[in-house]
């Protein structure tokens, strides 16, 4: 088995692009209020986006909340804005 470590930026870049929420690495970052290029920075640096992108990214997440989608999208979705949440508190 092989283990790769993700941040949780990656982790809810994957979520939302496994599940046609997003397109591509420039929306993520748009989501976050940067420019096309700031996810992948983030991922080549090796570090975390800032607490302004982290509540960009959790306000468009409960915007993405108020869509018709399916429950269990919807619990994925709260749990990855509380995640963000702990993460901005560390």
């Amino acid at each position: 088995m092989i283990f790769e470590p993700t941040t949780l930026a990656d982790r809810i870049y994957r979520f939302l692009v496994g599940n046609a929420l997003i397109r591509s690495s420039a929306e993520y970052s748009r989501w976050m209020g940067r420019s096309r290029t700031y996810h992948n920075t983030l991922r080549q640096q090796h570090r975390s986006p800032s607490p302004e992108a982290w509540a960009n990214l959790a306000t468009a997440l409960g915007h993405l909340m108020e869509r018709p989608l399916q429950r269990n999208t919807k619990a994925v979705l709260a749990n990855l804005i509380a995640d963000i949440g702990r993460e901005v508190c560390r």
